[in-house]
């Protein structure tokens, strides 16, 4: 747990990595003008994460997947782009090292990709059994993951302080039905416009490439930290956190973001929240 307190070119293998040879297919455009109207502030909202990495040459395939998917559904989608596994290794070119003990832990909680680009999409295995899903099956994972009504919501106020780097985060969890068994809570930060090296199959070596919504940190323990209240309907359970931001981080381009995940027999996300941090 991380308070601080008041908080390639390398190839990819066909043997090892069978996906990351295949084309990327085209993501079916559900809204082509993207979603129109306010979202609900109790709609249910699903969290895609990607496992990637510099040295992935398909992976920019599954980052510009990720930023249409984000067009199609709106803020009921999060991205964390997870930096972890054999392709997270900085390149020779590369000026930031984008892994994180956090990473492996997600990866090893979740379980390793077949192949890349590859997400876990609200830790939900949905009917072929797996976490981990290829690119084509991303749009139809998600849809279905937005179906039905949030079992929780998700409130999050925050304040930071631009002198000391402090972050200070309200979480305010309430029980919309009477939830049975143990279940976590969550917190990460990611960042985004960061340029930097990365590998690309069409492209070669991209020195001036955009990477977005990297993991760069979790506040809890990576798979969260314990709801231990009685999480009857209507039960309000509040969090706080403080955390300073590391010097090298742009605040106005990171986020925050909270969510509720089922720590028994699945690993299924019940809500996610995210927030700017500052703008």
């Amino acid at each position: 747990m991380k308070y601080l307190y008041i908080l390639s070119l390398a190839l990819c293998t066909m043997v090892l990595f069978p996906a990351c040879d295949e084309s990327s297919p085209e993501i079916p455009c559900l809204s082509c003008d993207g979603p129109t109207g306010p979202v609900p502030p109790d709609a249910k909202k699903v969290i895609i994460e990607e496992f990637t990495g510099v040295r992935c040459v398909q992976c920019p395939g599954g980052s510009k997947a990720i930023e249409d998917l984000l067009l199609i559904h709106g803020e009921r989608l999060v991205a964390v782009s997870i930096h972890a596994g054999d392709f997270a290794p900085p390149l020779p070119a590369s000026s930031f090292d984008f892994r994180t003990t956090d990473g492996d832990q997600l990866l090893n909680f979740l379980g390793p990709p077949e192949g890349y680009p590859s997400a876990v999409i609200n830790r939900n295995k949905f009917g072929n059994n797996i976490l981990q899903q290829g690119q084509g099956s991303w749009n139809n994972f998600i849809t279905q993951a937005l179906e039905g009504d949030a079992k929780v919501n998700i409130d999050m106020s925050q304040s930071y302080d631009s002198g000391s780097r402090e972050l200070s985060l309200t979480s305010t969890i309430t029980v919309n039905e009477t939830l049975e068994g143990n279940y976590n809570y969550a917190v990460m930060i990611t960042e985004s416009g960061i340029v930097d090296a990365q590998d690309d199959a069409d492209q070669g070596l991209i020195l001036d490439y955009v990477h977005k919504h990297v993991l760069r940190d979790i506040l809890t323990k990576a798979d969260g930290d314990p709801l231990t209240e009685n999480l009857t309907q209507g039960t309000v359970v509040e969090k706080q956190l403080t955390y300073v931001l590391p010097a090298d981080w742009v605040a106005s381009k990171c986020n925050v973001i909270v969510l509720v995940s089922n720590a028994g027999a699945t690993k299924e996300i019940l809500q996610v929240e995210e927030s700017k941090i500052t703008n």
